[in-house]
């Protein structure tokens, strides 16, 4: 059972995030690993906002913020579809979420209230059908090197309890999941650190791969 304290900080920076976000591309996946849920009294993952996506169009280029402390996330992202009046899949992509630590952190509230660092998210070609992806993928190669590969305890096996959690989550704030909005579906690496000049390409198995670059400042 989650810690009451820990709801409540959970839910007064749910109630500000979702007070304080302009257009809305969808949802994120938040706090996936066992470990930190047991260190904030959780029960399970939380909900954030993503603001906007970049699609392979973007181009695939960021810069790291004066004082920031980007990390990049591997994932799964999911947009979602309408079928029969219920919400299903309509199609899945590769994904990077990149999150600022240097964001604030010295509380439950304050991390949910700016989407658990959330920096921005890059999403690679579309596919309809969701396949499970294998260990070692996601692979990420940093500037040719091998730096993270896929912890097998964060595989994405079914899409159907991410959606249903989700709802759950949403309900209590009064929101609905929509057709058309992205789900990111956690990393599904350990963090890696991103730096100037890096060069990023992660191997994403059937879903096919993402690259990176991270301008010079």
């Amino acid at each position: 059972m989650a810690d009451a304290a820990a709801e409540q900080e959970v839910a007064a920076g749910m109630a500000r995030l979702l007070a304080s976000e302009g257009p809305r591309a969808g949802w994120k996946v938040a706090l996936n690993v066992a470990a930190v849920q047991t260190h904030f009294g959780l029960e399970g993952w939380l909900l954030g906002t993503v603001p906007e996506v970049g699609g392979p169009a973007s181009g695939h280029r960021i810069a790291v913020p004066e004082g920031g402390r980007l990390k990049l996330e591997a994932e799964l992202a999911v947009r979602l579809g309408a079928a029969g009046g219920a919400v299903s899949v309509d199609a899945v992509a590769p994904a990077f979420e990149l999150v600022d630590y240097a964001r604030p952190s010295d509380s439950l509230e304050a991390i949910v209230r700016h989407s658990f660092f959330h920096a921005a998210a890059l999403l690679g070609t579309t596919r309809a059908a969701f396949e499970p992806l294998t260990p070692p993928a996601p692979r990420v190669k940093r500037n040719g090197e091998v730096v993270r590969e896929a912890v097998e305890a964060l595989r994405v096996d079914s899409l159907e309890p991410i959606l249903e959690r989700a709802a759950t989550l949403l309900a209590g704030h009064d929101v609905r999941l929509g057709a058309g909005e992205w789900i990111l579906c956690g990393s599904l690496i350990d963090p890696v650190s991103v730096r100037p000049g890096d060069v990023f390409d992660v191997d994403f198995g059937p879903l096919g791969s993402l690259h990176l670059d991270v301008d010079q400042v």
